[in-house]
C-alpha cells in the first residue's frame, strides 16, 4: 500500500464569499480567496511534481451537517 503525503491547509476562514474559482475532477467549485492563497501558492510551487493537499471546505461536503459534524 502507498502511503500519500498530504499538506493539510490551515487558513482564516474570513471573509465567506465564494470569490475565487478552482477546477476539480472536471468540476468547478467555488472557494474563499483565504483558501485560493495556499492553494495557488502550493500549485506554484517548484519543489514537487504532484502534490496532495487537504482543506475542509473541500474534502468535506460543506451541505452535508452531519459530514461537518464527524
Amino acid at each position: 500500500m502507498t502511503k500519500l503525503r498530504f499538506h493539510a491547509l490551515s487558513y482564516a476562514w474570513g471573509d465567506a464569499i465564494l470569490s475565487h474559482e478552482m477546477s476539480l475532477d472536471g468540476q468547478i467549485l467555488k472557494i474563499t480567496a483565504s483558501l485560493f492563497a495556499p492553494l495557488r501558492a502550493i500549485q506554484r510551487s517548484p519543489k514537487e511534481t504532484t502534490i496532495y493537499a487537504w482543506a475542509d471546505a473541500i474534502c468535506i461536503n460543506q451541505q452535508n451537517l452531519e459530514e461537518r459534524s464527524m
